[in-house]
């Protein structure tokens, strides 16, 4: 009784306090049974661990119990690898992604931001980072650097956006810069693949010597020439940001108005059945969303960042009945801080990965969930002035590596018992700050027996 009055006590304690009840419980709940040495008293103490780490908690919290957790494994001499068997443990078998960033030759690296796309258009997405470190994928196996070999060596950045500015079909970059005293903003061609070269001089001198944040493409004319958006920073007595019209690959600044300081726009949504979102919606640690479908059943899961050492990041899995789960820890994406971070099917096994740019390393996350869903990509490119729709990456070389941003497409489902249901994706260039997602469209199919694929249009268009 006088146990039960304490945990009472303990748990209004952490409500006046605002921390998580939950976790702290757990937390509790492990003290006593930590010193245990017999083999039922050590699986308790596991079970109590992992309890905590699913529920989450401080992050030194969650250090202790991962050591602890980790300790045990050792002691009880599972022969499983530690992350299958607390999985087992937890009866889990949803969302999974494996570190492979020292397989694919990427261990060691500290960037920050991250833009995914097919640079020399061979159906392999590569990774460019902070706008001046080019990695080639080599078939999903490893990553090698080319950033010598593509003259990028002596390019100094922050961040990179990937478009096809000019249209002749290779894919170019914008890369901007934090460094007022540096080269500034810089429009960099693409030639024939092989090597990039700032085109300012020609193309429009889009630089100045403020330091800016990150850009986005958009095709206001809606005829394949991207213009450009530009963050700009406001550290320093609140500049404006500045927007670029592209007019047939040549660019000059456009609409005053859109060129003065963008609105903010507050996104917000409400979960159901999740206990630390009220945490989550309340800290300005976390920011720049990330809405994916990460193990292919048709429904849009989330996925959200911290910018902190010692902040834990989430991924909440889509139930499909408007709840959400936290699958944060048990997937294998709570450990990594990230400042910039983005999606892409890099191995080509239908599943979409996870790339993490930090102050603790540069991580490259397989997706190796154990699903029977199918998947569908859709890539939107402009050919000859039109826009067309790719489906399959050993079919790409073959067509211009022009991304169609703004282009809607809808994915129809029919499934197995003739119920049907609509999915639909818009191909953006960026998203929260630092970050562009791999320019295709992402469906998962779940068991629809087919699917039809169509462009999708705005009613007043």
């Amino acid at each position: 009784m006088r146990r039960l009055l304490l945990l009472f006590a303990l748990i209004l304690i952490l409500g006046v306090l605002g921390a998580n009840p939950q976790a702290e419980l757990a937390c509790f709940k492990v003290r006593p049974r930590s010193p245990a040495k017999k083999h039922t008293q050590l699986e308790a103490a596991a079970h109590q661990y992992l309890e905590l780490l699913i529920k989450g908690g401080t992050d030194k919290q969650m250090e202790e119990a991962w050591a602890e957790l980790t300790q045990i494994h050792k002691q009880l001499n599972i022969t499983d690898p530690l992350e299958d068997w607390y999985r087992t443990l937890a009866g889990y078998d949803g969302i999974v992604f494996k570190d492979v960033t020292a397989e694919l030759g990427l261990a060691d690296l500290q960037h920050f931001r991250i833009a995914i796309a097919d640079y020399d258009n061979d159906g392999w997405l590569d990774l460019l980072f902070d706008g001046c470190h080019l990695y080639r994928n080599e078939e999903g196996l490893r990553f090698a650097d080319v950033t010598d070999s593509v003259g990028l060596t002596e390019h100094h950045a922050s961040c990179g956006v990937w478009a096809d500015f000019n249209q002749d079909g290779y894919l170019d970059f914008v890369s901007t810069s934090y460094d007022g005293d540096g080269r500034g903003d810089s429009l960099m061609k693409n030639h024939q693949n092989q090597r990039f070269y700032r085109v300012n001089e020609r193309a429009g001198d889009i630089a100045d010597d403020i330091p800016s944040l990150s850009a986005a493409w958009i095709d206001i004319d809606g005829k394949g020439f991207p213009s450009l958006y530009v963050e700009k920073s406001t550290e320093q007595g609140g500049y404006y940001n500045r927007f670029w019209h592209n007019t047939a690959g040549y660019f000059k600044e456009g609409d005053p108005e859109l060129s003065a300081k963008a609105a903010e726009i507050i996104i917000q949504q409400h979960f159901a059945n999740t206990d630390n979102w009220d945490e989550l919606k309340g800290s300005g640690l976390y920011f720049a969303p990330l809405w994916a479908d990460f193990d292919n059943d048709g429904l849009m899961d989330l996925f959200v960042n911290s910018l902190y050492e010692t902040e834990r990041r989430y991924l909440y899995r889509n139930n499909g009945d408007g709840s959400f789960t936290d699958v944060s820890f048990l997937s294998g994406v709570w450990r990594y801080d990230s400042w910039g971070y983005a999606c892409g099917d890099l191995n080509r096994d239908g599943l979409l990965d996870l790339v993490v740019g930090s102050g603790n390393g540069t991580r490259v996350l397989y997706n190796v969930t154990n699903s029977p869903n199918k998947s569908l990509f859709v890539k939107p490119v402009w050919q000859d002035g039109e826009i067309v729709f790719l489906d399959d990456p050993a079919l790409y070389p073959q067509r211009p590596n022009s991304p169609a941003y703004g282009t809607k497409v809808a994915v129809t489902l029919t499934m197995p018992d003739g119920s049907q249901n609509t999915l639909m994706r818009e191909l953006n260039s960026t998203f929260g700050s630092y970050s562009q997602n791999a320019p295709e469209l992402h469906f998962g199919l779940g068991q629809a027996s087919t699917w039809n694929v169509e462009r999708a249009y705005n009613e007043e268009d």
